[in-house]
């Protein structure tokens, strides 16, 4: 009896594609493979447990291996599914990597195989995380802080900051920002004219609290556009809630008292 191989990572692209080359490195059979993002509550029967620790070179060489012989389209949406907060994401990205990669000839057009079921999953990760990262686009907004430094803080279901990060670097590279994920205390920083890095276990002091909630020229620019396009005849609260989800609301500074 072959005992499923269940490979424990890092929640993030680094730490699947890391887990993806340990894998298959492993040479098991692939349908016995699983990739998990989360260790389990309680171990189950047949199963043998490897924990897989980050490696930037691995996960280059996967980086690679998809971009050149799947596409950049499948890539994409491999990244997409990647940032999903679903525990299955792991496993159907390695047994779709399996689908397109395993055969004699790569598949550029292994998306397209929706009857399998972990494409299938990868296609529905992509699409909902795709959704969410066009609002956050539309409904992020920053905050002036002490210092002339602008700050945003979010709390989506994905992991997004890094999908976020060529948008808003490209918006404002003369800029110093910062992007924190209040749920998963990450933090995207800008610096201004330069580079752009990623820092996990962010504590916010107190200072930070009192300065954002001191009203800087962005937020009064918002709340005053808000504002000015506002007609009180037309206003409808159902649509509104349909264009714009309340549960984006809380950290767009023109709904703040």
């Amino acid at each position: 009896m072959n005992n499923r191989q269940i490979y424990l990572c890092e929640n993030d692209l680094e730490g699947i594609f890391t887990a993806v080359y340990e894998a298959w490195s492993g040479k098991h059979p692939h349908s016995q493979v699983e990739i998990r993002t989360r260790e389990p509550d309680n171990l189950e029967f047949f199963c043998e447990y490897h924990q897989v620790a980050k490696d930037e070179e691995k996960y280059r060489k996967v980086d690679h291996t998809i971009r050149r012989k799947l596409g950049e389209k499948v890539y994409e949406e491999i990244c997409y599914a990647a940032a999903a907060s679903e525990e299955e994401k792991g496993t159907a990205i390695y047994q779709t990597l399996v689908e397109g990669l395993g055969r004699t000839r790569p598949n550029p057009y292994v998306m397209q195989n929706l009857r399998n079921p972990y494409i299938r999953t990868v296609a529905r990760l992509h699409q909902k995380v795709w959704y969410e990262y066009h609002h956050m686009l539309g409904f992020l907004r920053f905050r002036e802080v002490e210092g002339s430094r602008l700050v945003a803080e979010i709390h989506p279901d994905s992991d997004l900051l890094l999908l976020l990060a060529p948008h808003f670097s490209s918006r404002f590279p003369g800029e110093n920002w910062m992007i924190l994920d209040t749920g998963r205390k990450t933090a995207l920083l800008h610096v201004k004219d330069g580079g752009i890095q990623l820092k996990k276990n962010v504590v916010l002091s107190s200072r930070y609290d009192r300065t954002c909630n001191q009203k800087g020229e962005y937020e009064e620019l918002w709340e005053e556009f808000f504002h000015s396009i506002s007609i009180k005849e037309r206003e409808n609260p159902r649509l509104q809630k349909q264009m714009l989800p309340l549960k984006y609301r809380d950290c767009m500074v023109e709904f703040q008292n």
